[in-house]
């Protein structure tokens, strides 16, 4: 196939996996906005409120080698389509704090697993299985997904957070971003895989 032919055929895959890799970033880089109103209702502390984010980041050194791996053997569809949705619930998950320091770091242990099943390893896997000449630009513009999710997430959570409270800002951000990103991945992602060729076999007795 030439570049125009699988452009053609897989612009949903690279238009439902840009939209997808918002949604791991969502949590993380709207964090800042919700320090506020957590030390006001909690009295908790910058250090601790930002402490899941360091979860996040250990997490991922220590298990994303394993995810990896699984990603090969069974599939990226899979982890992506059951990602989202898992990441949506934690995400709103949030919502449920009550005060208590070992809930809230909890909560961030579950996002932290669940965000490996939604890391770069799991789309890019969809995009080199389905293009190989225009692979480099596919690859360039689903990279542009977290830079969307920054730009997108932080301005929809103030106002969330300004005119409903924290608690539905929560709520919102984890199943209203969910559901269009689920609906695209689950409508047009799929483990597209070329077909290997074996090499010929070489009769024995063959002349070299």
């Amino acid at each position: 196939m030439t570049a125009r032919e699988e452009w053609r055929s897989y612009w949903p895959i690279v238009l439902a996996c840009t939209a997808g890799m918002t949604m791991p970033v969502v949590a993380y880089v709207t964090l800042g906005l919700f320090l506020t109103p957590l030390s006001q209702e909690f009295g908790w502390s910058r250090t601790l409120i930002t402490a899941g984010t360091g979860v996040v980041a250990a997490l991922t050194i220590v298990v994303s080698p394993f995810v990896g791996a699984a990603i090969d053997k069974w599939g990226a569809r899979k982890f992506i389509v059951f990602g989202l949705v898992l990441m949506g619930l934690s995400i709103a998950s949030f919502s449920l704090a009550n005060g208590s320091a070992v809930q809230w770091l909890a909560l961030w242990s579950v996002y932290a697993v669940i965000s490996l099943l939604l890391k770069f390893t799991a789309w890019m896997s969809i995009i080199v299985h389905a293009f190989e000449k225009g692979r480099s630009l596919a690859l360039a513009i689903i990279l542009c997904g977290p830079a969307l999710g920054f730009a997108l997430a932080p301005p929809l959570a103030q106002v969330l957070i300004d005119g409903y409270g924290w608690r539905t800002a929560y709520l919102t951000l984890g199943f209203g971003w969910m559901v269009p990103t689920w609906l695209l991945a689950f409508v047009f992602i799929r483990d597209v895989r070329p077909d290997r060729k074996k090499p010929p076999r070489i009769e024995q007795g063959a002349e070299a």
